[in-house]
Formats: C-alpha cells, sequence, structure tokens
C-alpha cells in the first residue's frame, strides 16, 4: 500500500496538467501513487494524461464520458490504494514541497482521519499569492500543530486542503453527490460530521488557481449549475442540522445570501423558482436568516410585477410584500424600501410600471453622476500631479546646472585634495 494517493480529475485542462503534475513530482514523499479520472475531455487532456502514465508506473489513467467532477472524484476515489488521499485539481498546484511528507508523518503519528494544511491563491503565470479567504475567516488557519474539533474548522470550503484516511472515507461512504459542480462543500461537511477530531499542521499545500476557477458568481453560469449548487446547499445544511451542527449550518448560510444579493440575482425569476423548488416556499431552511429571506422575496415579488404587468399580480403582491413588514427589516435597502413604496401606492398597474421605470432610472442618473464625479475628482487630482512633476523637473534641471557650476569653479577644484583625503581616512 503506498502512503498517499493523489486524485485528479481532469475536464479540458490540457494547459495546465504539466504544471500540476511537476508539483507532484517536487513533493518529497515519494511513496505515492497518481490516480487521474479523464472526464470526457474534448481536448488533449487524455492524450497527455496517457504520456504520463507510460512514463511513470505510479501514475493511473482512467477515462469515462463526461458526468461531471463528482462522478470523477467518486471514480478516482474507487480506484485508490493509499492509505491516506490528496487531491489535487489539474489547474492547480502544490505549493511547500514538503507538504504532503509532513502530513502524512503528522497523520500516522496522531492516527489522524483528517489533517488539515494551508491554502494559498495561484494566478495565471502561477506566481503564490495569499488568500482572501483566511482574512474572512472561512475556515480555520493551522499556524501551528494543534488538533481541534471539526465544528472549528469552519464553513465547508477548500476540502483539497485536506488529506484523508481511505479506511475512513470508506467505513462512513463519504462520497461527492453526483453533480457536475459544487461537489467539494457537501463532501467536506460528510467528513467533518464523522471526524472525532482534525489535526493541523502548518505546512502550506494547496495552490488554488482561482482565475480558472473562477468566485461563486462566475461559477453559477448556467441555471443548471444553479440549481446542482443549491441543491448542494441544502445538501450540506441538512447533514449539518442533523448531526447537531447548528453553528456552521448558520455561516455557511451566509454565502448563499451573498450569491442571492448578488447584482442581477436579486430580481432573477429563474433563481426563485429554483429556490422554491429546492427549499420549499414555507422558508423553514431560512428562520435564522428572516430578514436576508424576506429582502430576497419582495426583491423577487416586486419586479416579477415589473416584469409580468397585470392588475391581479399587483394586488396579490401587495399583500404578500405587506405581510413581510419590511419597515422592521434591518437588512432592506433605500432602493427596495422606495419600490415596495411605489407597489403599495400605484393607482394601478400602469402607474405601478411608469412608478418603477422612474426609480430605476433615477437610481442609474446618481451611478452615472457619481461616476461623472469621480472622473473629475480623478482628472484634477492628475492635473496636480503634472504640475508637481513639472516643478519638479524644472527644480532637478536647476540643480544639475548648480551642481554643473559648482564643479568648474576654482575653488571647488583647489579643495580636490582636501576631500580625497577625508575619503581615505574614513575608510580606514
Amino acid at each position: 500500500m503506498v502512503k498517499v494517493s493523489v486524485l485528479m480529475p481532469v475536464y479540458n485542462l490540457e494547459d495546465y496538467i504539466e504544471h500540476a503534475m511537476e508539483s507532484i513530482f517536487n513533493q518529497t514523499l515519494k511513496d505515492i501513487e497518481i490516480v487521474c479520472v479523464n472526464d470526457g475531455s474534448v481536448d488533449n487532456s487524455y492524450n497527455i494524461l496517457k504520456e504520463f502514465a507510460s512514463k511513470y508506473d505510479f501514475i493511473k489513467v482512467f477515462s469515462q464520458e463526461n458526468k461531471g467532477a463528482g462522478p470523477a472524484l467518486n471514480k478516482c476515489i474507487e480506484e485508490a490504494t493509499g492509505e491516506y488521499i490528496a487531491f489535487l485539481d489539474a489547474d492547480d498546484i502544490y505549493v511547500d514541497e514538503d507538504a504532503l511528507e509532513k502530513m502524512y508523518k503528522y497523520a500516522v503519528k496522531n492516527d489522524a482521519d483528517m489533517v488539515a494544511g494551508n491554502l494559498k491563491f495561484v494566478e495565471d503565470d502561477y506566481r503564490i499569492v495569499d488568500s482572501h479567504h483566511y482574512k474572512r475567516e472561512l475556515y480555520k488557519f493551522c499556524d501551528k500543530e494543534t488538533s481541534f474539533s471539526p465544528s472549528q474548522y469552519g464553513i465547508p470550503f477548500a476540502f483539497y486542503k485536506n488529506i484523508f484516511k481511505r479506511e475512513f472515507l470508506n467505513e462512513n461512504n463519504i462520497r461527492f453527490p453526483p453533480y457536475k459542480r459544487g461537489v467539494d462543500t457537501l463532501f467536506l461537511a460528510r467528513a467533518l460530521v464523522n471526524v472525532d477530531r482534525i489535526y493541523g499542521i502548518p505546512v502550506w499545500l494547496y495552490g488554488y488557481n482561482h482565475q480558472v476557477g473562477g468566485g461563486f458568481n462566475k461559477k453559477l453560469s448556467d441555471y443548471d449549475f444553479i440549481t446542482n449548487f443549491f441543491k448542494v446547499f441544502k445538501g450540506v445544511f441538512d447533514v449539518f442540522y442533523e448531526a447537531g451542527f447548528d453553528n456552521l449550518a448558520y455561516e455557511y448560510k451566509k454565502e448563499l445570501f451573498l450569491y442571492l444579493r448578488y447584482k442581477d440575482n436579486a430580481i432573477d425569476w429563474n433563481i426563485y423558482e429554483i429556490v422554491m423548488d429546492i427549499f420549499g416556499e414555507d422558508g423553514h431552511y431560512f428562520e435564522d436568516y428572516l430578514d436576508d429571506y424576506n429582502v430576497f422575496l419582495a426583491s423577487q415579488w416586486i419586479h416579477h410585477v415589473y416584469e409580468c404587468p397585470t392588475e391581479k399580480l399587483l394586488n396579490e403582491t401587495r399583500e404578500k410584500v405587506l405581510k413581510l413588514n419590511l419597515l422592521e427589516n434591518k437588512k432592506i435597502s433605500k432602493d427596495l424600501m422606495r419600490k415596495s413604496f411605489i407597489l403599495q401606492t400605484a393607482d394601478n398597474i400602469d402607474d405601478f410600471t411608469r412608478r418603477y421605470l422612474e426609480t430605476d432610472y433615477l437610481d442609474l442618473r446618481m451611478k452615472y453622476e457619481k461616476l461623472v464625479d469621480k472622473n473629475l475628482k480623478l482628472k484634477k487630482k492628475n492635473r496636480k500631479l503634472k504640475n508637481k512633476n513639472s516643478d519638479l523637473k524644472k527644480d532637478l534641471k536647476q540643480q544639475k546646472k548648480l551642481t554643473k557650476m559648482y564643479a568648474n569653479s576654482l575653488s571647488w577644484k583647489i579643495t580636490s585634495p582636501i576631500r580625497v583625503l577625508k575619503r581615505k581616512l574614513r575608510g580606514r
């Protein structure tokens, strides 16, 4: 049995595989295997993987039709034979060359089911930069050798900065959901509620290429992916609530509402219908986030009247929004409050749509005026800097002229031997 199996799902990442492989080869821990699953790539990824496998007998390559990240990762686990399991996406890298070795030794020393390291971000040019996750304190930073309870881990992000005992995953049937994206949080949530202690060690294991992976909103680029992500959110909530990890469910819920408040998501009726379909219309999943949830409902309902204007919908929505008691809501924005007022006071649907449109126009006008004002301030600042630069150039030119005159003066030439003597004396 090898010490660590590194699992690598691959889908259309031909330009990155070599970098990922190189970071594994550079690890000081050599008793490893690399298990790759090509998930129906249509570029040259599979051929690159096969070429690596032909050169190194510790690399195993499997291929399947495109099923998504979840099934590909589960296939990796099934084919792994290592005592411990580590993960590496093909567009990411390992950072510290001794990270796997230190984590493995610490795992064996403590008979640990899970060992946590730390995470860095990687730019497209493979520069290593700090992760903003730690600034937001999303999950625990391991600054020393330690152990902590799973409830202290933080929200279930960055599963790949940890290694897991393979036997632990198999005994507890911890696997990824069968979705194409967003599967890692549910996998880690299942691990957290089953592990007794997490052992942390101060190494930088993982380099996450956030330029390729993208942020949360970049990933949710179509409604199929959004549906998958929301199903994962619900799955994580269910796992945490069943295990009594209510605090982690509460913290993780913040990430969902960050998305629901993002740009146009708050008025996208398709997203509203997905939320209702997955979480139900009674809102019991969001009782601890009632203000945020009511803001989401009001935003969606009011904008839906504007998109589908009928007298019946206007009157029905008035009654529903009135029950939300938005005047007592601490999370409501001025814009939503104005639109709610328009909803309640409009004489008819035509009056509502006209005033609603005027509100949007005024908001755009205010944003435009702010941009113009900002641009004027920048221009003014730029003029000041240009004037200052011009003055500095004049001063420099004058200084050069004086220096030249001084160097050519008779007194300067006469005192030259004295200056040379002083420099020699200082050099003793």
